[in-house]
């Protein structure tokens, strides 16, 4: 799995920047945060198949505090979503060219400077998150391999993959190599009508249906609530900002990838 991580992670092209900065003793602590610079990241990028959108291209500039912020949003809504969620490359290009600033700006310190310990404790949470956000979407395209992959065929060409240039690469040769394991190990040796590899059937798929706990970032009207058993019993419920809930993931999906709901 490291190893796997490591190519993914290895992948990302980090956005390139001519600011530098260095932390040094005559430094105080507002000058130290600004000096780390502002992320920029463009909301139009390449899809999973490697294709490009026709709109505008718009670039958002951010503080050093929300792209931290950005970054924690995307790790626990990946976490606790059930499926997949659309990849945030931009956001993960950024946390990495903030890495390196802030690597930069440690060894640059003088010996003794008391404020390194506690710019390393920070340097390790960011990391710690990004490396968790990656590693939890490898484990799902590890998983979901086949349903995913089989989502991203069916969409429509003006919608978004889920999946980076590099998660699409490296789910399809999983799934590749994941066939050829079981058909060499397993159908091989089965009679052969029952070689057959339904996917649809034996791929594991992820349970939208799980409850979830998340909180409204923005006041939502109208959502609706579908009734599984089928009596046609809907309901449509408002959720009112900074509110907390629990229901089940599918009906709120769509708000979760718009930022409207943050999962917790």
């Amino acid at each position: 799995m490291d190893t796997q991580f490591s190519n993914v992670l290895s992948s990302i092209r980090p956005i390139n920047t001519d600011e530098s900065s260095s932390l040094s003793s005559n430094t105080n602590e507002e000058e130290y945060t600004n000096q780390t610079g502002t992320g920029i990241f463009s909301t139009n990028h390449s899809n999973g198949a490697g294709e490009h959108f026709d709109e505008d291209d718009e670039e958002e500039e951010i503080t050093p505090a929300e792209l931290i912020e950005k970054l924690q949003q995307c790790w626990l809504n990946e976490k606790f979503s059930p499926e997949l969620l659309e990849h945030k490359t931009p956001v993960v290009e950024c946390i990495i060219e903030q890495i390196k600033h802030m690597e930069n700006n440690i060894r640059s310190a003088k010996k003794g400077d008391f404020r390194i310990a506690i710019h390393k404790l920070e340097l390790d949470r960011i990391k710690y998150m990004l490396y968790s956000y990656l590693r939890i979407r490898i484990k799902k395209i590890e998983q979901f391999a086949s349903s995913i992959l089989e989502e991203d065929l069916r969409r429509h060409s003006n919608t978004r993959s889920k999946l980076s240039a590099e998660e699409f690469a490296y789910a399809s040769e999983y799934l590749k190599n994941v066939r050829a394991h079981l058909t060499a190990s397993v159908l091989e040796h089965l009679p052969s009508n029952l070689q057959d590899l339904n996917e649809a059937v034996t791929m594991p798929r992820p349970d939208v249906d799980k409850f979830v706990f998340l909180k409204a970032m923005d006041s939502i009207k109208g959502i609706l609530i579908d009734d599984m058993t089928n009596d046609g019993r809907n309901e449509i419920i408002d959720m009112d900002k900074e509110d907390l809930y629990i229901m089940r993931y599918n009906p709120i999906k769509n708000y979760v990838n718009s930022g409207e709901v943050q999962l917790i």
